[in-house]
């Protein structure tokens, strides 16, 4: 059974304006596996403002940590994926 995982990362730019941060790597690691997957998140669809990433993956518990050239790693987060679902 197969869910999807769908995300943004952004940079909070000094006027407090998010910007989507461009490639963006974001790396899943399932719960109690050795399973990983690795994502790039895209620029903006021109005429669009926005970025992310998305993954489709087994259901289950995956913790999410991202990395960016000129920032520190981000936390991992823990995030639920149901089968048929979106999990943002």
């Amino acid at each position: 059974m197969v869910g999807q995982l769908r995300g943004q990362v952004y940079e909070k730019l000094p006027s407090g304006e998010l910007r989507g941060l461009n490639d963006a790597r974001i790396t899943l690691r399932k719960a109690g596996s050795t399973e990983t997957v690795r994502e790039t998140q895209s620029g903006p669809i021109p005429g669009q403002n926005n970025s992310g990433y998305e993954a489709r993956v087994p259901a289950g518990q995956w913790s999410v940590s991202v990395e960016a050239q000129g920032f520190d790693p981000s936390p991992r987060v823990d995030v639920t994926v149901v089968a048929g679902q979106v999990a943002i």
